[in-house]
């Protein structure tokens, strides 16, 4: 099959102008699907089968995850609006608004990385605490790249031992809730109510997680 490359006009930021026009479907007639059902079922042919319970676990480790970073990335924010103090509110929310968007782009280790010498003097988290932050990153990431079978969590998998999937879910409870007081007592303090919507955030909030104010 022949693939063809279009480069980008350099210089130019409007990405769209420079691509050629498509016309629906376009992708999935160069590729010989009729139909998207056909995508569909030849992903179901092609990649492994995972049971319900395997993509349920699979599905909560990520929305665990993606909970932490979000309380991770607002403190890192927060951190950094103390270099600019005023006490204009409407600038201060401008000036996180504008810092969110690249903090938003970094991934959890490099966010983790920034924060870990903050977090390792707030007497409320434990040496144990920023370890377990560590490991459900690196699940994640086992999940993603190696599959459910690698995966250990203080010499337990999840995804076989569901005392290992509740001491996961009760852990990252006690996280957050430390997480946010960290967050509570710092100046630059921001709201975490957008991540009240998250799954992950309900999952945890049932077993004592919480964000309010």
């Amino acid at each position: 099959m022949c693939v063809e490359f279009y480069t980008l006009g350099r210089g130019n930021n409007n990405h769209q102008e420079s691509m050629p026009s498509r016309s629906k479907n376009y992708y999935l007639k160069r590729l010989g699907f009729e139909s998207s059902n056909l995508v569909y079922r030849e992903l179901a042919n092609v990649l492994p089968k995972r049971s319900e319970k395997i993509r349920l676990i699979a599905s909560a480790m990520n929305e665990i995850h993606a909970t932490l970073d979000e309380i991770l990335k607002s403190i890192l924010t927060a951190q950094l609006t103390t270099f600019h103090r005023t006490s204009d509110q409407t600038t201060h929310k401008a000036l996180q608004k504008k810092l969110k968007v690249p903090v938003q782009r970094m991934n959890f280790v490099h966010v983790f990385r920034l924060l870990a010498p903050l977090l390792k003097h707030y007497s409320q988290l434990s040496r144990n605490d920023l370890k377990n932050l560590d490991t459900i990153n690196k699940i994640r990431n086992e999940i993603t790249h190696e599959g459910f079978e690698k995966v250990d969590y203080k010499g337990r998998n999840p995804f076989h031992d569901e005392d290992s999937l509740a001491q996961i879910i009760f852990d990252c409870a006690v996280l957050v809730n430390r997480l946010h007081a960290f967050h509570k007592s710092q100046p630059g303090y921001m709201s975490l109510e957008r991540l009240t919507s998250r799954p992950g955030y309900t999952l945890l909030h049932k077993h004592g997680a919480t964000v309010e104010s």
